[in-house]
């Protein structure tokens, strides 16, 4: 997947990046994934990488966002958050602020 922050109109100051498993018969986890990795980049820089060990009962995850800054410039935070919703509502939740 290709996020072209820079395409984004002003107004969005924050883009979160989730994954969900695709659930068919049988409820998938990410355990239940072979070797489930992800590896985000900016050009040949390696932002972030993780193996969803932390969140191996999880159906989706957020796994970062970009945050944009007053001069524009977007700065990206990692951070694996499991969710066992339905994509329906890990979509609709996946931005809002953790509960402490």
């Amino acid at each position: 997947m290709t996020l072209e922050l820079d395409r984004l109109s002003e107004r969005y100051a924050r883009v979160v990046v989730g994954v969900v498993i695709q659930q068919r018969v049988a409820h998938r986890t990410f355990v239940n994934v072979l070797n489930p990795k992800l590896r985000i980049r900016e050009g040949y820089t390696v932002l972030t990488e993780d193996d969803f060990g932390d969140v191996l009962g999880a159906t989706a995850a957020t796994v970062g966002e970009f945050v944009r800054d007053d001069s524009g410039s977007w700065d990206f935070h990692p951070g694996i958050r499991g969710f066992e919703d339905d994509p329906a509502t890990f979509t609709r939740t996946m931005g809002r602020a953790q509960q402490p």
